[in-house]
């Protein structure tokens, strides 16, 4: 569905001009640590800091379905003690590189240990990619809220939800199909 644009193009600018105008989105290179988990970039620069020193930077993965929507995600990369961001979270799709928005606003509370909703924008006039896309705000809103650390409570609310989500990407899916489709995991 999602995958890293092969190209930051003057959508991608455009897009990332209305997260944080401030700043251009980069390519940052994926190279995992041993001690890296998926889903869990902010711990892992964590990791990477108090081991190795360096800073985390803060914002965004841009991803696009072609055509379809590009979504920010928020994410946390690794600013060496050269100065070098290294993407360290390993992904589960593969990805060599990512489009990254630094955002040094987008910060992590690790004391709720939770992260910010993506950002998502549709890029084609289709009422079931805006429905989609509410969805992904409605899932994560409900998991935000039944949360406690990293144990999320599954409500009958979410199900409903994560239900019509499934749906409709199938259809979205059928009626957008990818030219080399790659699914993407959620997470960082």
């Amino acid at each position: 569905m999602t995958t890293t644009p092969p190209e930051i193009d003057s959508a991608v600018r455009e897009f990332c001009s209305e997260i944080k105008s401030e700043s251009s989105p980069v390519y940052v290179k994926v190279a995992p640590r041993e001690f890296a988990r998926p889903k869990e970039c902010f711990h892992n620069v964590r990791s990477a800091i108090e081991s190795f020193g360096g800073e985390c930077a803060y914002g965004w993965t841009i991803w696009l379905w072609p055509s379809v929507f590009i979504e920010a995600e928020h994410h946390s990369v690794w600013k060496t003690p050269g100065g070098r961001l290294l993407d360290i979270t390993p992904k589960a799709d593969g990805e060599k590189k990512i489009v990254f928005l630094q955002d040094d606003s987008a910060t992590y509370d690790f004391e709720i240990d939770t992260q910010l909703d993506s950002i998502r924008k549709p890029l084609v006039e289709d009422p079931d990619v805006e429905r989609w896309l509410k969805l992904a705000a409605d899932s994560f809103s409900i998991m935000k809220s039944n949360r406690k650390g990293k144990e999320v409570t599954v409500t009958p609310e979410l199900l409903l939800v994560e239900r019509q989500r499934l749906v409709l990407l199938q259809q979205l899916q059928n009626r957008y199909p990818a030219r080399v489709f790659r699914r993407r995991r959620r997470g960082n």
